[in-house]
């Protein structure tokens, strides 16, 4: 995926200062290109993650409604799927 990305002057330069500060720390520099991807990888990493575990507590709610026998068939029909 390409993103054309525009940045005015005050943008570029805070941009510079980031990646900056980045490289400084870093085992490995990486460019502006790279830093930009890793920064949107990451805010979109961040997303799915809340996503995945607002699935997790809605099933959870959904099913403390069930029964204590039906909860821990759920419970081990989940964890053959994950652990088959």
């Amino acid at each position: 995926m390409n993103i054309p990305l525009t940045l005015d002057a005050e943008y570029q330069l805070a941009l510079d200062g980031m990646l900056t500060r980045y490289n400084e720390s870093a085992a490995a520099p990486l460019t502006e290109p790279e830093y930009l991807a890793a920064i949107l990888n990451g805010a979109i990493g961040s997303e799915v993650k809340a996503l995945f575990n607002a699935e997790v507590a809605r099933i959870g709610s959904a099913a403390a409604s069930l029964s204590y026998a039906d909860r821990q068939a759920l419970i081990a029909q989940i964890e053959l799927q994950i652990n088959p």
